[in-house]
């Protein structure tokens, strides 16, 4: 698909509907498009490098103002946007900060549009009225935020914020009825269940060899066997986040320790044997919800675990590319690296004094993040935009992955030093939307759920 990012121009007197750059101009041309809405128009050819259309037209088509577009053309139909709908939840009501504490990210991301094109906006469930085929949504303009109506959009990039959220029957439907009725390719479809993740990633051999041995709903006997091949075992939710619900066990001289986070800090328990020790915590063993996990002797800083938060994304050419790569250690008296226990962002610089093992562990890391990328893309459905990996390296300078995300978080963008990588994902996001805006016009035939 060509790619031309053009100016979109409003002209009160055109002489025509459309007027667009000799370079993008077919004589078959016979309609225009926003969205899912289409208007027959006049089109004529022009020696500017902007597209202008006249005030009607916008009206027709529901353009809610101009600006920066890669226009699609299909046949006799020159598409303009592409439109970008951006699934969420959370809505406040307000024009300050519609989205609660979430704002200030997406608008960074629909600001992302003045250098890749195509016209982002933010929406819910009940912004969309399917009477009309028509979306309340929210943009973010140099005024700030506004909303307008706007047809339904070319492509839907979902990010909603939890799995409870997108579990709702709402969200579910959207989903069902924007692909089956109307044809729109949704992006990051589910949350990712990490016990399935974690057996399909096993079968394939590109990526079996990152994986902890890992056991599901384990007994006591499989801990205690655990324990004797690795003197430590995590105990954790299978889809749980943020740090939250994971336990530590390890076996040293004759004693069972198991280590948490509570309300009032770091708890610690020890007995001389795993059944009383478990008793406490039977919910550990009954809960399916929970697996067992080989413990890895992690590289650290001031003796603080460290492990690695590293970002892919597709791009505008249906590539995989690395985008961001941060080390995090470890709160203090932590079990976790994540930042609500403590846990710091660091560039990889200062973790590694050695500059040619500093480049041996990010390649290393690079390649173990662009595989999986691939196999979980190839195996699952629907269509992945991007992913986030929590990985660890042992002394042994050995790479494992703890946690693949389909909705990556973004708090390691709060670093100086990842800046730059914040805009390259927020980027990256609009233009893989654009390229699957152009590949499903083309090839409509090619959604499925």
């Amino acid at each position: 698909m060509k790619k031309t990012l053009t100016r979109l121009v409003i002209v009160e007197q055109l002489g025509c509907d459309l007027s667009v750059p000799a370079s993008l101009y077919k004589d078959s041309l016979k309609q225009a498009a926003f969205g899912t809405m289409t208007a027959p128009c006049l089109i004529q050819s022009s020696e500017r490098e902007e597209i202008q259309i006249s005030a009607e037209l916008m009206t027709k088509l529901q353009i809610p103002f101009a600006h920066m577009m890669q226009p699609i053309i299909v046949n006799e139909t020159i598409h303009l946007g592409p439109l970008i709908g951006v699934l969420s939840a959370g809505f406040t009501g307000s024009l300050l900060r519609p989205i609660g504490k979430r704002s200030l990210h997406l608008a960074k991301l629909l600001s992302t549009a003045s250098i890749t094109g195509g016209l982002p906006f933010i929406f819910g469930t009940h912004h969309i009225n399917w009477e009309t085929g028509t979306i309340n949504g929210y943009f973010y303009e140099e005024s700030g935020w506004t909303q307008h109506e706007i047809p339904l959009p070319n492509v839907v990039y979902n990010r909603l914020p939890n799995r409870k959220t997108e579990g709702l029957a709402p969200f579910k439907f959207i989903k069902e009825k924007m692909m089956t009725d109307y044809g729109i390719p949704f992006f990051n479809p589910d949350f990712f269940n990490k016990w399935e993740i974690h057996e399909l990633l096993k079968l394939n051999e590109q990526t079996a060899y990152l994986l902890p041995y890992t056991v599901e709903s384990p007994s006591c006997e499989q801990i205690k066997k655990l324990l004797l091949l690795h003197q430590t075992v995590y105990l954790k939710p299978k889809n749980g986040s943020l740090g939250r619900g994971i336990y530590t066990l390890s076996f040293k001289d004759s004693l069972y320790t198991l280590t948490y986070k509570g309300e009032k800090g770091l708890h610690v328990r020890e007995k001389e044997t795993l059944e009383d020790l478990l008793s406490e915590f039977e919910y550990l063993l009954t809960n399916p919800s929970y697996i067992a996990q080989q413990g890895i002797s992690l590289i650290k800083k001031e003796k603080r675990c460290v492990d690695f938060r590293v970002h892919t994304n597709k791009d505008g050419n249906n590539q995989w590319v690395l985008t961001a790569l941060a080390a995090k250690v470890a709160g203090p008296n932590s079990i976790t690296t994540h930042l609500d226990y403590g846990g710091e962002i660091e560039a990889t610089a200062k973790i590694f004094t050695n500059p040619s093992y500093k480049k041996e562990i990010e390649n290393k890391l690079k390649d173990a993040a662009i595989s999986i990328s691939h196999v979980l893309e190839q195996e699952l459905n629907g269509l992945i935009g991007e992913l986030g990996f929590d990985f660890g390296v042992d002394y042994q300078g050995n790479v494992w992955l703890f946690e693949a995300n389909s909705k990556p978080g973004r708090s390691i963008f709060s670093h100086p030093a990842l800046r730059k990588a914040d805009q390259q994902t927020r980027k990256l996001s609009l233009e893989y939307a654009i390229y699957l805006s152009g590949y499903y016009l083309n090839t409509p035939e090619g959604i499925s759920i």
